[in-house]
């Protein structure tokens, strides 16, 4: 048994060298997944529909046919977009310009993330869309981007990415619009935060167990 504590120190040993985070894979939303309305009126606000996915959502958007919603942009993957405007009805719900303007829609995890990253923007609205991630309530990231809409140009989507520990929601609102008609979102993407695996203890009880064995087997 004198060879004991020096097996548990190489155990102990072992185990940290080798205790490393474990790397969830990313979940991506595309929201594709179905055939969507053509417009507002039709659609449905998107609140649960992606529960099963680990992310919900609250504010004025509905996933739209990109296409037919016609936000004059492009980089979006076919066929669906996150789409919010104002002055129109989502199914039962009407949102006007100052509640549109106003309004922070947000996304919830239903489980802290470490990352968190999106496609935005549009072709025809001018004005700042404000994104911002809380673990809670405290601000972790942040960033602004620019919707400079010209009549005669298609805008590119943005990649908006936001990282910081325990990201338990996203939220975006319209800064200083000059002139607002919606903007879409496409390809949400997440990481779940790292958790360490406990290969150490794993180690440690697997030593213990031998030990104890050849100590039996000598008895």
């Amino acid at each position: 048994m004198r060879n004991i504590p020096g097996l548990l120190t190489g155990l102990l040993v072992a185990g940290l060298t080798t205790m490393a985070p474990a790397h969830a894979a990313a979940v991506v939303i595309t929201f594709d997944g179905a055939a969507a309305p053509l417009q507002f009126a039709d659609a449905t606000p998107l609140t649960t529909q992606f529960s099963s996915s680990g992310v919900t959502f609250s504010g004025t958007g509905a996933v739209l046919d990109a296409l037919a919603a016609d936000f004059m942009v492009t980089g979006f993957s076919p066929a669906n977009v996150l789409a919010y405007a104002q002055r129109v009805t989502i199914g039962m719900r009407l949102d006007d310009e100052s509640s549109v303007s106003q309004a922070s829609d947000r996304l919830t995890f239903s489980a802290p993330v470490s990352s968190v990253s999106f496609l935005t923007g549009s072709g025809v609205s001018q004005g700042f869309l404000q994104v911002s991630a809380f673990a809670g309530t405290t601000l972790v990231d942040s960033t602004m981007v620019n919707f400079n809409a010209t009549a005669s140009a298609i805008e590119a989507l943005q990649r908006v990415s936001l990282r910081g520990a325990g990201i338990t929601s996203v939220q975006y609102r319209i800064n200083g619009a000059t002139e607002l008609e919606g903007f879409v979102v496409d390809n949400l993407e997440f990481n779940a935060a790292n958790v360490p695996e406990p290969t150490m203890l794993l180690l440690v009880g697997a030593g213990l167990t031998a030990a104890f064995a050849r100590r039996r087997r000598r008895a």
